[in-house]
Parts: structure tokens; C-alpha cells; sequence
């Protein structure tokens, strides 16, 4: 073939070692792309589940402070005042969340929110009953 072709198009461009690789790396191409393209399709719901794991971690501390607050009989409840601030406060300054998640980071904040109203309320019910 090359007597009566010539040079193929890679080896006018590149040495002939490299031609010859790539030449051999056209018949790898395929199966490399069968590969990768289920590769590629999983990253994505894997980044959307890390995103979405860095807030609903926190939902596990807030369901643990909720029942706290339904159990106490008041005398914790400026320790759980307390938890709740330090848990806002690390959510406001050190959790960084893309913008697109921004909806699920605001409804954790009002959940925080919910429950600090909830101890309140619940440590008004408690000092008008004594």
C-alpha cells in the first residue's frame, strides 16, 4: 500500500513512531469511548449526591436537637440554645454550597430557624406553668 499511496496523512505530520502509535490508537478509540461514556454519565448523580450530602449531614444534628427539645424540662435549654447558635453560625461561615443549591442550604437555615422558635416557645410554656 505504501508504494503506491505514499506517506499516510500522520506520518507527513509526525515522525513514524508516532504516526505508527496513533495509527495503532484509532482501533483503541472505540472501546475506550464505550467506556467512558458510562463513566461520564455517573458523574454527574455523583455530584449532585456530594452537593445534596453536604446539607442533609446537617439535618441529622437538627433532628437530634429537636429531640432534645421535645424531651427537655427546661434546665438544658440554653445548652441547646447554644448548640443551635454554634450549628448556624458553622453553616453561615464554612459550608460552601453552589449556587444551585442555594434553595435546599436557605431551607436548612429556616429549619434552624423553626426549631430556635420552638425553644422558645416551649421555654415560655415552661415558665408560665411555674
Amino acid at each position: 500500500m505504501y508504494l503506491t499511496v505514499g506517506d499516510s496523512w500522520l506520518e507527513e505530520i509526525f515522525p513514524f513512531w508516532i504516526a505508527t502509535n496513533l495509527d495503532r490508537f484509532k482501533l483503541l478509540i472505540i472501546p475506550i469511548l464505550g467506556l467512558l461514556i458510562p463513566l461520564l454519565r455517573s458523574i454527574i448523580p455523583l455530584y449532585v449526591f456530594t452537593m445534596r450530602s453536604k446539607i442533609f449531614r446537617w439535618y441529622k444534628k437538627l433532628n437530634s436537637y429537636d429531640l432534645m427539645i421535645q424531651k427537655s424540662d427546661g434546665s438544658d435549654f440554653e445548652d441547646i440554645e447554644k448548640k443551635l447558635f454554634e450549628l448556624k453560625s458553622e453553616l453561615q461561615e464554612k459550608t460552601k454550597v453552589p449556587l444551585s443549591y442555594m434553595g435546599e442550604y436557605y431551607n436548612l437555615l429556616l429549619h434552624i430557624e423553626l426549631l430556635e422558635n420552638k425553644l422558645t416557645k416551649k421555654r415560655s410554656q415552661i415558665s408560665l406553668t411555674k
